[in-house]
Parts: C-alpha cells; structure tokens; sequence
C-alpha cells in the first residue's frame, strides 16, 4: 500500500493531507472475506432411475392396459350378441304372424272350398315375402342360368335336348340371398347336354 501526499488549495490556504492508494498486487477484498454469492450455486447431478424401477413401472402400465383392452373386447362381445338377439327376436315375432294365419286358416279349412284355402294360403304366402323383403332377403333366380356354385348347388346331372350343357334345367329348392351373402343356396339340377346313345 502506497501513501501519498496532496495538497488542496483554498484561496491563499493550502491544506494537505494524506492520500492512501491501494497496490495492484493487493486484493480487492479482506482475506478473510469471501466474495459476494452470484446466484449461480453449483447444481448437483440428478441421481440415474433404477432400471429395476423403471421395468417394474413399465410391467404395470402394461397389464393395466391389457385389463382395459380385455375388459372393452368382453363389453363389445356382449353388446354384438345382445344385437344379434334382438335382431333375431324381430325376425321371429314376424314369424309368429304368419304361424297365427296358418292356424285360422286349419280351423276353418272344414268348411271351405278349395279355392277359398287356396286363396288364404296365397294371402299368407304374400304376408311372408312382405317380411323377407322388410329383412333385405330376395330369392335367387336361377332356372336357365349358367351354373355357380356360389349361388347354387347342384343336386344332378341329366341330359336336356332343350338346355345347354351346364346350364339349370330344374330347381327342386329355391334359394335366399342378403345383400351381401347367400343365406341358402338354391338346389338345382344341371344340364349335361342333348341326349346322346349312351344316355338311353
């Protein structure tokens, strides 16, 4: 440390005092005091997660989605039947109508002509294509047609001067198609072609 002299003049009076200035090699501060804190404290690392920890996590996550995934394929199967009942219920309660006309028209078969029964079983004949038309169900034409087996199924084979070979000639049970399936296929009987010597 370096002590100076410095005269100050006040008018016709000159004061002098003492001047101490630091030296460059001395500290700014005390030994004994630290420097002013920052704000930036030295951060301790985050400690690794233990993998066994983490696996275990996982694991749970895991099983618990799986209970939620069983539970909503065991809710869907129960809704999915429960519609198909009901679906089928409607069918059958149609049904019944026509069963109840069946029986009026036995009880009063007695005491009617032929004619008049076959009047009512035409009647209750109709009331059954209104219920399969309300079900989207059409039948399957198929007399004349080339066959396919996809829509028919072929009970026989015999020769016909007046079918083409592999044609139908006769259907011996008519078949039901949905829009996008066949419900029965139709039972017919296939053309093999003119009658030659050997089919005598």
């Amino acid at each position: 440390m370096l002590y100076l002299q410095r005269y100050t003049t006040f008018g016709s009076l000159v004061c002098e005092e003492d001047v101490t200035v630091p030296s460059k090699k001395e500290p700014a501060y005390p030994q004994d005091e630290e420097p002013a804190d920052d704000g930036m404290a030295e951060v301790e690392p985050t400690p690794e997660p233990d993998p066994e920890e983490l696996l275990k996590g996982e694991r749970d996550r895991y099983l618990r989605l799986a209970a939620e995934f069983d539970n909503y394929r065991k809710r869907t199967e129960r809704d999915m039947a429960e519609f198909k009942r009901r679906a089928a219920d409607n069918m059958l309660l149609a049904l019944l109508d026509v069963v109840d006309n069946l029986d009026r028209a036995l009880e009063t078969s007695d005491g009617c002509t032929v004619d008049e029964l076959a009047t009512g079983l035409r009647a209750i004949r109709n009331q059954m294509d209104i219920i399969l038309e309300r079900e989207t169900i059409e039948p399957i034409d198929v007399v004349g047609l080339k066959f396919d087996p996809y829509f028919m199924e072929a009970v026989m084979r015999m020769p016909s001067d007046e079918v083409g070979e592999g044609l139908v000639v006769t259907e011996l049970q008519r078949g039901y198609k949905a829009p996008t399936y066949v419900l029965r296929p139709s039972k017919v009987v296939v053309s093999s072609g003119p009658k030659t010597d050997t089919d005598a």
